[in-house]
């Protein structure tokens, strides 16, 4: 497997950690209305794992936030990168099991 340059594995980090926090935005205005019971977050009524779930994400954030920088430090650069799009992936695993399943 060939080995990622530094310089741009730096660069794709920075932009996965910048959709992870980006997606932490909308999902602090998600919680929000849910906590106030308006919008269409609240009309799902999420209830169980599916609520745990969707309370997870900051801490699986913070997390792959961690991992990614702690991975590029130590010169793993692809295990830095899988680490830091984790939360972005996982948000679109999450949305197509809520549309398939619940």
């Amino acid at each position: 497997m060939p080995r990622i340059d530094p310089t741009l594995a730096l660069y794709a980090l920075a932009l996965a950690i910048g959709g992870a926090l980006f997606v932490l935005l909308f999902w602090a205005i998600a919680a929000i209305n849910l906590q106030t019971g308006s919008g269409l977050i609240a009309d799902l009524g999420l209830s169980g794992l599916w609520q745990t779930l969707f309370y997870a994400y900051p801490f699986v954030t913070f997390l792959a936030v961690v991992g990614g920088i702690v991975a590029f430090l130590v010169d793993r650069y692809q295990a830095a990168l899988g680490f830091a799009g984790l939360p972005v992936a996982g948000v679109a695993v999450y949305y197509l099991a809520l549309t398939l399943w619940y």
